[in-house]
């Protein structure tokens, strides 16, 4: 029989501040910047602490992109 098992994430909430730094980022042309961007995005999503305006963000600017080489190596 499978016992669960918890996964813990530590990853620092930061602030406001930080949410509009990783939104401007992501709005950028830089793929690798773009990459980390949305590895921070992916942490906030496991605390449960993304604010609407960041998935947003990710469709209007990430998906589109030609570049998806870059974001997929650094993921």
């Amino acid at each position: 029989m499978e016992k669960p098992c918890s996964l813990l994430v530590h990853f620092d909430k930061g602030s406001a501040m930080m949410t509009n730094k990783i939104k401007a980022d992501l709005e950028g042309s830089d793929g690798t910047i773009k990459a980390d961007m949305i590895h921070r995005a992916i942490s906030l999503l496991l605390n449960v602490e993304t604010p609407p305006q960041l998935f947003i963000t990710i469709v209007r600017y990430v998906l589109p992109s030609d570049d998806h080489t870059n974001l997929r190596n650094n993921l």
